[in-house]
């Protein structure tokens, strides 16, 4: 899934609605991906619930030229198209986003190993 169709899917829900991972984590926020930096990751280790408004807040950050900077170094920006992993700062374990589902109201990230 790509940062536009993380986006157009929240918008789509209240912004109201919170907004969780499938096994309970909460989206944290968004940064340089440590796989490859000049790809984002939604940070899953948030301990305080958010909504489709907060995370909407950050995905428009990122949609809209805001610099991140990579694990060891260097500025990136990402559009659209940007790929979606999901990763703590400094972490790699292949975690990708695939689907938002709308779940008892709210917004379920749904996620896979990549090359599961």
């Amino acid at each position: 899934m790509t940062l536009g169709a993380l986006d157009a899917a929240l918008s789509a829900m209240p912004a109201d609605a919170p907004v969780l991972f499938e096994d309970g984590r909460h989206p944290r926020g968004i940064g340089s991906w440590r796989g490859s930096y000049c790809e984002p990751a939604i940070d899953p280790g948030g301990t305080d619930p958010v909504t489709v408004e907060d995370v909407r807040g950050r995905l428009s950050d990122a949609l809209n030229g805001h610099v991140f900077y990579g694990y060891k170094g260097g500025e990136y920006t990402y559009d659209a198209d940007s790929p979606v992993n999901v990763d703590a700062w400094g972490e790699y374990t292949r975690e990708v986003l695939i689907d938002v589902k709308a779940r008892d109201g709210a917004a379920i990230l749904v996620t896979k190993k990549d090359g599961e």
